[in-house]
């Protein structure tokens, strides 16, 4: 992240990239959350099931289950 911060000639490093991203989302309209697109706590069980059903969940870094999507989408609510 230093390294592309310098650059893009952005300061303060991690601190100063974290802000430009904010900033360019912010600029782009892109949601901060889930609950920013309509997407209830209500929805999750429908979301996950239809996750879990997806084959390139395959691709993910961690194994998915039922549980550890459902509190990743609540923490993302």
């Amino acid at each position: 992240i230093n390294s592309l911060s310098r650059y893009l000639n952005i300061n303060n490093g991690f601190d100063g990239f974290l802000s430009f991203v904010k900033n360019l989302n912010k600029a782009l309209n892109i949601p901060i959350n889930l609950s920013e697109i309509g997407v209830l706590e209500g929805d999750i069980d429908r979301i996950v099931e239809g996750a879990l059903k997806d084959p390139s969940k395959n691709g993910n870094p961690v194994k998915l289950n039922a549980k550890n999507l459902k509190k990743l989408l609540i923490s993302a609510i």
